[in-house]
């Protein structure tokens, strides 16, 4: 939720977070001269300065969620990604599910270091069909938990 200069987000009833709004921008010239001889230099520039744009907004939108995960405790320092390492990560988690009991699996961002050992990780993973049959445990789990949840919450009046 966005309130004047500050960002809002609820987690849970015990867990809020809130963050200054922060200003991102780039900086072009473009002389009188330039806008005459030819009138697109402006979107031309404005073109050329989208990826720095772009940078700053991924920045702040992962500080902001590695911020998030960190209050929630949720926030993983994994040196070797292993299925079991991945397993344990997935128990810690709280996983929403959809009204016909389908999983919504958490988004997992990475770069391209840790998408290589996503990579390695899925070699290893279909080595072993026990993994695939935790993994279903796990979910049955959540479901359940998920279940329970939804059951005991209280109808607004």
């Amino acid at each position: 939720m966005h309130e004047g200069g500050i960002i809002k987000s609820k987690y849970s009833d015990e867990i809020s977070y809130e963050k200054p709004v922060e200003r991102i921008g780039t900086n072009f010239t473009i002389s009188t001269n330039e806008i005459l001889e030819n009138p697109d230099i402006v979107f031309e520039k404005l073109w050329e300065s989208a990826p720095d744009f772009a940078n700053q907004q991924t920045v702040n939108m992962i500080e902001a969620i590695s911020t998030a995960t960190s209050a929630i405790g949720n926030n993983y320092q994994i040196q070797d990604l292993t299925p079991e390492s991945f397993l344990m990560m997935l128990e810690r988690l709280e996983i929403a599910f959809n009204n016909d009991g389908t999983p919504r699996l958490p988004q997992i961002m990475a770069g391209t270091v840790m998408r290589e050992k996503f990579v390695r990780m899925k070699s290893a993973w279909e080595a072993n069909s026990e993994n695939s049959d935790r993994f279903g445990a796990i979910i049955d789990k959540k479901r359940t938990q998920w279940h329970d949840k939804q059951a005991a919450r209280k109808l607004a009046e």
